[in-house]
């Protein structure tokens, strides 16, 4: 247990690293304005799609949110933004800058040492759960963090084949994502951790993976 433990976090470290480098890749050639205007379209498409309408003096959580995540069109709202590197894109991502959302709360963390009991209203954990350190641990902290009854949206790219899913796991093929799953059983650890499945809508399809977004209430 302690090997696979000291694997698990070897392989998160690793995959932090080569996050950091895609995203000094993938930003590179985008003008800062035009991404920003092409992200937040993005994210209110997303919301449409998954027929999601956040109610006036909501308090929001945005884990894992990257440079750009959901917190971007999210600033009428009281909003805290976690993730483990926001002081790299802070130095490094121009099209980052904590002043452009006053009402957001950035804290540079990794989730799973999280402290939030019953504070928000709505939790979103998009594209994320995958990247985490400790998975168990990760849901249980995105549970804890939520209000009673409130709503939890989780997106993940699923496993279409048992095959490729095993050499995932085996080796760091998809080395941004150290955590290998199908639907069906991130289903089974969402509710688990006592989540009910509200619905489960997909967002885009690929061969290896499908990318679903699932939304949840904290029972």
């Amino acid at each position: 247990l302690y090997m696979l433990h000291t694997f698990v976090v070897m392989r998160w470290e690793w995959a932090q690293w080569f996050e950091k480098r895609w995203w000094k890749g993938y930003l590179k050639s985008r003008p800062v304005a035009d991404y920003l205007k092409w992200k937040k379209t993005y994210w209110r498409n997303f919301l449409e799609r998954i027929e999601l309408t956040v109610p006036k003096n909501s308090k929001i959580l945005d884990v894992g949110s990257g440079p750009a995540g959901i917190f971007t069109i999210l600033n009428e709202f009281e909003t805290v933004a976690c993730d483990p590197l926001l002081s790299f894109y802070e130095d490094h991502i121009e099209h980052f800058s904590k002043s452009l959302y006053p009402n957001t709360d950035f804290v540079t963390t990794s989730f799973e040492v999280s402290t939030w009991k019953n504070e928000f209203d709505f939790v979103f954990c998009l594209n994320v759960i995958n990247h985490v350190k400790e998975f168990d641990i990760a849901m249980k902290r995105i549970v804890d963090s939520a209000k009673p009854s409130a709503q939890i949206i989780i997106s993940i790219d699923c496993h279409n084949f048992q095959f490729p899913k095993w050499l995932f796991r085996k080796l760091p093929i998809d080395i941004l994502h150290p955590h290998q799953y199908n639907l069906s059983e991130y289903l089974s650890v969402f509710e688990s951790h006592g989540l009910f499945i509200n619905r489960n809508i997909l967002i885009k399809t690929g061969f290896y993976f499908d990318y679903y977004a699932v939304v949840c209430t904290k029972t």
